[in-house]
């Protein structure tokens, strides 16, 4: 099925149950180093009609209908939670304005966002959040509002919005005569007091049986076979959650909860010549420039190691709806001691071909459903080992591929941060024709000098791209 068949009145067929990754983001909520808010962040030319953006939140979640739905954990089985709608949805409640002390510029923007992504969901209501900061003033800079908006890591992943964002922004800035107007979703949707109490399982029970039946029989005629193959899971679960890829540097090992946002535009002309150039994928390119970057930060503070661990996310073949979190992830050894930038986008080229994620996307559903049967007490510290595992995460996101207005304001710029789940820094590049840029989630207790380390990031994409000063400076030096 493709994403655009699940808009609208289509939507209302998509499965109740979240999948085994957004289960599992559902239930880190609760701790604040966990938190997995995504925090988009638009900077436009001008604020939107307030009436125009009013209805087209409203809009939106009848185009998307996920959005009127919370999560609720069945009163037997807690830990298996189901999209349920909100009785009470009042797209207003999810609304809000924001006015900046001046200078109201993007790195006062940056910090409203930080405080945003900090505080909790209220879990009783769907899980995302706007606001419009109205008064944004840069003088080099030709925006003149921010648009943040705020999502739940549960309720999709970031190519998931980043098609929704693509499919429901205006292409002008008058508004669209011929876009689709479906119907709110009816009452009778809301969930049956069966579902409240044990969730869609009678409809699960007999595919349930049938494995587990087919199971046990296997297991009776190769009991040998079956219990190396359990150990064979078993050692992939311990080596995914607590083994890093190469020894952690010792200036990133503290760990907190407090976060800090930083911005740092990238020339994707130049990051795509270089790749070209160098013969690698763009990938390799782009971690290139953070790892130089993170051993000049190294460097600043004279420590020096050979390389850090990392995890890069990569996409994830599924077939059925489209929804929640469709990503896998492989973990590389970021090199810091080559200052070559040919030679090591070369290796790291090399790395990203062997950073195989640990399971296929079915087994990884297989054992996520088992992992989210733990209490909390026993997952989340399994998940925090997980995050702890790597000094950074890396994603790379392809968003708007055209012009795009919201409610007659055009979007200059986009960006786009993601929680930092017990690693010391996460970083989320947007690529969006041209322009890239490269939102950084900084763990305060590891990084304590974000700008210092947003600084060296510039650096050392200059050194990889070999552009000089061309970046021009991160937002957390602003």
């Amino acid at each position: 099925m493709r994403p655009s068949e699940y808009f609208g009145e289509k939507a209302w067929a998509l499965p109740r149950r979240p999948d085994p990754l957004s289960t599992l983001m559902w239930r880190c909520e609760e701790d604040p180093a966990l938190r997995p808010a995504l925090v988009g962040v638009m900077l436009l030319d001008r604020p939107p009609d307030p009436r125009r953006f009013l209805a087209g939140h409203e809009w939106a979640t009848r185009m998307i209908p996920r959005l009127r739905d919370r999560l609720v954990a069945p009163l037997l089985t807690p830990t298996m939670p189901i999209w349920s709608p909100d009785p009470d949805f009042d797209v207003t409640r999810h609304l809000h304005r924001a006015a900046l002390p001046q200078p109201a510029d993007r790195r006062a923007v940056f910090d409203l966002a930080g405080r945003l992504a900090a505080a909790p969901f209220d879990l009783g209501r769907p899980l995302w959040e706007s606001v419009l900061v109205e008064d944004v003033r840069d003088e080099a800079e030709p925006y003149h509002a921010a648009w943040l908006v705020k999502i739940h890591h549960c309720l999709a992943d970031g190519p998931l919005i980043g098609f929704w964002l693509n499919t429901l922004l205006s292409r002008t800035r008058s508004p669209r005569p011929d876009k689709p107007q479906p119907p709110a979703p009816p009452r009778w949707l809301d969930t049956p007091l069966t579902e409240h109490l044990i969730g869609p399982l009678a409809d699960e029970a007999a595919p349930a049986a049938k494995r587990l039946a087919h199971d046990a029989f296997a297991a009776a005629r190769s009991p040998i076979r079956k219990t190396i193959e359990l150990a064979t899971v078993a050692a992939k679960l311990l080596e995914v959650t607590t083994r890093p890829a190469g020894k952690p540097s010792p200036l990133l090992r503290p760990r907190g909860s407090t976060r800090r946002f930083a911005g740092v535009p990238i020339d994707l002309y130049r990051l795509r010549a270089t790749a070209r150039s160098f013969g690698v994928p763009v990938n390799a390119a782009y971690c290139a420039g953070l790892f130089a970057g993170i051993r000049l930060y190294h460097e600043a503070h004279r420590v020096t190691v050979p390389s850090v661990p990392a995890a890069i996310t990569m996409p994830a073949v599924h077939t059925g709806p489209r929804g929640g979190n469709r990503f896998n992830g492989g973990k590389f050894s970021g090199p810091l001691d080559d200052q070559d930038p040919k030679s090591l986008c070369r290796t790291i080229a090399q790395r990203l071909a062997r950073a195989a994620p640990p399971f296929p996307p079915a087994a990884l559903d297989l054992v996520l459903g088992c992992v989210n049967q733990l209490p909390n007490t026993a997952l989340l510290p399994m998940a925090r080992s997980l995050g702890r595992s790597s000094d950074i995460q890396i994603s790379h996101v392809v968003t708007l591929g055209r012009e795009a207005y919201v409610s007659g304001a055009r979007v200059e710029q986009i960006w786009g941060f993601a929680p930092a789940p017990g690693c010391a820094a996460m970083a989320l590049l947007l690529t969006r024709r041209s322009q890239g840029t490269l939102g950084l989630t900084l763990d305060t207790a590891a990084i304590p000098d974000p700008a210092t380390f947003a600084s060296c990031i510039v650096v050392g994409f200059a050194e990889v791209l070999g552009c000089g000063a061309g970046l021009g400076e991160p937002s957390a030096l602003r």
